[in-house]
């Protein structure tokens, strides 16, 4: 092969090494770019999604907090607590278990013990507010100090709630907080 052919042989296949060479180089530079990109975009997505939901959270907490300081609710509530208050520990478990027996056993809403939670002042003004905000609320019910159901838009499959994470969660070793599920 002539000097001359050897020499145009050895500049193609350096060049192709150089533009081979470069060609990689910009593939990872621009590939992991690419990727810092991507993750950063996700980043501010994720916050900006999390500061809307704690948005959102905290204006259905002073919601939750409007309505359940109703008077209609707080004077229910202080009635049922007082009521149940004047027994003794062993009573009150026993009558809470009492209450609780009959309207699992209930077959109907018309039953009187059901329709206590059902039919009175404070279950109507849930009602009112579901009404007011249609598809908001599942299920609006009211329980006391001790976890018994005051006041209810509909039958719940039982009256005792207190045994419940959910309960014990807003409970709150009596101080109350609000707790979503």
């Amino acid at each position: 092969m002539k000097f001359r052919h050897k020499s145009a042989l050895m500049m193609f296949i350096l060049g192709s090494f150089v533009i081979l060479l470069l060609t990689v180089t910009y593939y990872f530079f621009s590939r992991n770019s690419a990727i810092e990109h991507a993750q950063n975009t996700d980043i501010n997505l994720a916050k900006d999604s999390a500061h809307e939901i704690n948005q959102l959270l905290m204006e259905k907490g002073r919601v939750a907090v409007t309505i359940t300081t109703a008077p209609v609710l707080t004077s229910a509530l202080m009635a049922s607590n007082s009521e149940l208050a004047n027994l003794d520990d062993a009573e009150r478990h026993e009558r809470i278990d009492e209450l609780n027996a009959q309207w699992m056993a209930a077959g109907s809403v018309a039953d009187p013990v059901v329709r206590s939670a059902l039919e009175n002042p404070a279950a109507d003004y849930l009602r009112a507010q579901q009404a007011a905000i249609p598809g908001e609320y599942g299920e609006l019910f009211v329980t006391d100090r001790y976890g018994v159901l005051v006041a209810a838009t509909e039958k719940l499959t039982t009256l005792a709630h207190a045994h419940k994470y959910w309960w014990q969660a807003g409970y709150n070793e009596g101080e109350g907080r609000i707790f979503f599920d």
